[in-house]
């Protein structure tokens, strides 16, 4: 190849110390920093939408337990709301990737923890795209522009739109798809370290770099590489730069003369010129290295010359090839899909029109015979029940509430539900429409009429989930009104026992003394793991089951924040990992209840009954437990702050490592009891019964133990008591810390000092009684 030389002077400019590093170091340093920029720009509002949360979700310990209850005052960031789309989605995204339960979820948050979720979502977007229009325009980011790299095609052209894709779908896309495949795969989740093995192989796969030719693998897919900048430097100017174009075979000298000579050769052809665009003496960015440190000569390929504007005609080869080939294959398939399109709607709009008509021909036979009774009617009803269209089961309904003949709204319900599921939607408008009619003041035909159409609805929806029990996946029952009721004309109750409702909402139903016992809101989903992503949970947040049978009933994962259980029967139920926020269970009946990770914050379980239920992990802060019968139940690990067991029955009871702070157990039988390295800082211990109970490692810092027993079968002798042979041998309170309790007279003691627990005062009343 012919060369043309240029003359130039040389600038030299000092570089920093991470510039006169290897290649391979300024692109991990310019890819850490990458990283970092996106990262932190999710993190850190993340990070602080996360601790509004938490601490939104904490009371301080030092307040009593009746101000733990007190309503929170008015504060817009304390407000919750439901997550928006965005945030919703995202979450619904990570934990499809990361195998999260949907039990773990956020649904409601407070407001500045919306805001800033939302901002941790756009953040990176914006960072991240920054980098790549930077990358799109000039080739350098700002870390590689910092550390003197530029990422260029190998043609030597600046990047395409496409080529800067490519190349990140490579570095990222590939790692993210190894990590989600291999999750989805295996179904282990590793959602703690995802991240982290998503950045490790990204690593590993810039590593091969270290290959001869210095490219990684996302550079040879998108066919770029990566150059950096030497200690000099040749600016380019703003000037136009000469260079032959030989239309023959020149030899060197005579090019260099011609280029000396205002751009005439020797054999008087003249150069033409070109301008670098955008690398300009006023763009300090802009450099043409070189590696030599002394460039003489710039070689360019000659121009191809131009056909004057002349049609060219490519060969078939060429016109099915390339870019052409991509469009005329495009195009074809898109034409191919109208056409199809257009067939199907043809046929489509055929069907529809058909079964169109025969809708209105039976709705206008049924209006026909309006006035008409006994069978004929009723036959026309049924007919027009058979008619597959979308606008049967709104007719139907509208019938049903326009209807007052005993026998006709019979008809009209048995139609519903021929219908199925479809009837849904519009009987549950109707039952709320009826509800409201009913709480205004009426003449007593009109409400007889309403009661009994209401009655109708009700059998209606009743009988539809009794026939389609297994498939309610995604039915939404919120505010319908399934209660018991009775007068001297009707009576209903909702008897549903082994009802299959996962998936289903019921958010402020009334379903009060409903027989639900065996039913199941639950279902592990397809791959057949409880506490896995898939898991169909049901949402019965504000539901009334007041009274209702629910023994044996599977209610895991469950959404019962704010739900009315007032004596309900929910022996042997399953709340594993629900949710039951605020709830209302006084009197309750929740023997053997299984209910592990829980969350009760704030729920009433006062006079409720949960002997020998299983809570290990569950979080009931702040809750009313007094009078709670719960012997031999389990807490271990569970979270119990600020919790009010005043005159609870909790003998034998298992609270190993529970955290409760500031729990109030005045009054409480703790005979028996697992305080073994438990928090009772603060707590309320006042008369409470603490014979034979374990002690070992418990925390008692200013707990109140005014009034607590601890001797039993003991004799005094003086001041000081004497304990018998078999609790001397015993040491109950063996090694346990006594030091910062409060309210402790001298009879206790004594009595705690004689069993080996530890007190300053212990060593001065030992001395006394000798």
């Amino acid at each position: 190849m012919t060369q043309q030389t240029m003359k130039a002077q040389n600038s030299i400019v000092l570089v920093p110390k991470l510039r006169s590093a290897t290649l391979v170091g300024r692109r991990l340093v310019a890819w850490s920093l990458e990283v970092s920029l996106v990262a932190m720009s999710a993190l850190v509002p993340w990070g602080a939408g996360h601790y509004v949360l938490m601490d939104r979700n904490m009371l301080p310990i030092e307040g009593s337990v009746e101000e733990s209850f007190m309503p929170p005052a008015a504060d817009s960031g304390a407000l919750r709301v439901e997550l928006n789309l965005l945030v919703k989605h995202a979450q619904q995204g990570w934990a499809w990737i990361a195998q999260i339960p949907p039990h773990r979820l956020h649904r409601t948050v407070p407001r500045l923890t919306n805001i800033l979720w939302t901002v941790a979502l756009i953040a990176p977007v914006i960072t991240a795209g920054g980098q790549l229009v930077q990358l799109r325009l000039t080739g350098r980011t700002w870390p590689k522009q910092w550390l003197g790299i530029q990422v260029i095609s190998i043609t030597g052209g600046s990047l395409t739109l496409l080529q800067v894709v490519t190349r990140e779908l490579v570095r990222w896309g590939l790692p993210m798809v190894i990590v989600v495949g291999g999750t989805l795969l295996t179904g282990v989740s590793a959602a703690p370290w995802m991240l982290f093995i998503v950045i490790l192989l990204a690593m590993a796969e810039g590593g091969t770099t270290l290959a001869l030719d210095k490219r990684a693998w996302h550079d040879r897919v998108a066919k770029t590489r990566v150059t950096k900048s030497h200690a000099g430097y040749l600016p380019i100017s703003g000037e136009s730069l000469l260079y032959s174009l030989p239309m023959g075979d020149y030899t060197s000298s005579s090019q260099s003369n011609g280029i000396e000579n205002n751009g005439v050769v020797g054999n008087g052809m003249v150069n033409s010129a070109i301008q670098l665009y955008g690398e300009t003496a006023n763009d300090d960015e802009w450099w043409l290295t070189e590696d030599a440190g002394d460039l003489t000569s710039l070689v360019l390929p000659p121009r191809s010359e131009q056909s004057g504007g002349s049609l060219v005609l490519l060969p078939p080869s060429q016109l099915l090839s390339g870019k052409r080939a991509w469009w005329l294959w495009s195009s074809g398939m898109v034409l191919a899909c109208l056409a199809g399109f257009s067939v199907g709607r043809v046929g489509q709009s055929s069907q529809i029109q058909a079964e169109s008509d025969a809708f209105l021909q039976t709705a206008q036979a049924l209006m026909d015979k309006t006035q008409a009774e006994g069978a004929d009617y009723d036959a026309a009803i049924l007919m027009l029940a058979q008619v597959d269209d979308p606008r049967t089961a709104q007719y139907l309904t509208d019938l049903l509430s326009q209807t007052s003949r005993p026998t006709t709204l019979a008809t009209v319900q048995q139609a519903l539900i021929s219908q199925g599921l479809e009837s849904l939607p519009p009987l549950l408008s109707l039952g709320r429409v009826l509800e409201n009619d009913l709480q205004q003041s009426l003449d007593t035909e009109t409400r007889s009429l309403r009661l009994e159409q209401r009655h109708m609805v009700q059998g209606a929806i009743a009988k539809i989930l009794t026939v389609h029990s297994d498939e309610l996946d995604g039915i939404r029952l919120d505010r319908v009104n399934l209660g018991k009721y009775h007068d001297s004309e009707r009576s209903f109750r909702l008897i549903q026992p082994g009802l299959l409702a996962a998936g289903t909402s019921w958010q402020n139903a009334n379903l009060s003394q409903a027989n639900l016992a065996r039913a199941s809101f639950f279902d592990e989903g397809p791959d057949g793991k409880a506490d896995s992503y898939d898991d169909i949970i049901s949402d019965l947040s504000g539901i009334n089951l007041s009274g209702a049978r629910l023994e044996h009933a599977n209610l895991q994962g469950a959404q019962l924040s704010s739900a009315n259980f007032r004596r309900a029967d929910l022996r042997d139920v399953n709340l594993a990992y629900g949710n039951l926020e605020g709830a209302q269970l006084t009197n309750a009946q929740l023997m053997h209840v299984n209910a592990p990770d829980s969350q009760w914050q704030g729920s009433n379980l006062v006079g409720a009954d949960m002997t020998q239920g299983m809570l290990d992990g569950a979080d009931l802060s702040r809750a009313r437990l007094n009078r709670l019968e719960a012997a031999h139940s389990s807490w271990t690990k569970a979270i119990l702050p600020q919790s009010d067991w005043v005159g609870a029955n909790l003998i034998g009871a298992n609270f190993e490592q529970a955290n409760l702070v500031s729990a109030d157990f005045h009054g409480a039988q703790l005979d028996g009891v697992n305080f073994e390295r438990a928090d009772l800082r603060q707590a309320n211990l006042r008369d409470a019964d603490l014979r034979q109970a374990r002690l070992t490692g418990v925390n008692l810092a200013d707990a109140d133990l005014a009034g607590a027993i601890f001797d039993d079968g003991t004799r005094v002798t003086g001041s000081f008591i004497t304990p018998n042979a078999q609790l001397n041998t015993a040491n109950s309170l063996q090694g346990v810390n006594f030091s910062r309790v409060r309210n402790i007279d001298v009879r206790q003691l004594n009595y705690i000092c004689v069993q080996g627990g530890i007190h300053p005062s212990c060593q001065k009343l030992m001395d006394a009684a000798e």
